[in-house]
């Protein structure tokens, strides 16, 4: 009768312990996540955004730092966004983003290149004309906005219908 008591609290120790142990190894995992998270976001980042202003005939573009660490933008474009297929005709096929022309925006204020704090931002406005007239008499056109940061990496915007 002891033996088979003794077997049995033995049998729940064990069973307590590897609820321990299982906590302990999901804790270790969530903290080893939430570290490279944290890593990711320390640097700088940028936002880009861009929308038609119908008021005043502009396309607005917005840069925004969403980093942890000052942001240094060295260059504002907007690009045309065209979406080539390469492989037409055979199940989904591959796409392409490609650019058939670019404008440099100038933001307002100083001049670029310009170190935005975490959580500043630059905007530029471009006028729909000059788009218009890059386009050559195409009655609609789909442009994006990029960033670029100090240490040339590229950022781009959703994308934005202009007719």
């Amino acid at each position: 009768m002891i033996l088979l008591a003794t077997a049995s609290s033995a049998q729940a120790e064990d069973l307590v312990a590897r609820w321990i142990g299982f906590a302990a190894l999901v804790l270790a995992a969530l903290g080893i996540g939430l570290t490279y998270f944290l890593w990711y976001r320390s640097g700088p980042h940028l936002k880009a955004t861009v929308f038609v202003r119908a008021e005043t005939s502009t396309i607005h573009i917005e840069v925004a730092n969403t980093g942890r660490l000052g942001a240094t933008v060295k260059n504002i474009e907007l690009r045309d966004h065209l979406v080539l297929r390469t492989n037409p005709g055979v199940g989904e096929g591959r796409t392409s983003p490609a650019h058939r022309w670019t404008l440099i925006a100038q933001p307002s204020g100083n001049p670029l290149p310009r170190e935005i704090p975490p959580s500043g931002f630059i905007d530029c406005d471009v006028e729909v004309r000059k788009v218009m007239e890059e386009a050559r008499n195409l009655s609609e056109v789909t442009v994006s906005a990029w960033a670029q940061r100090g240490d040339g990496k590229w950022y781009s915007s959703q994308p934005v219908r202009i007719r």
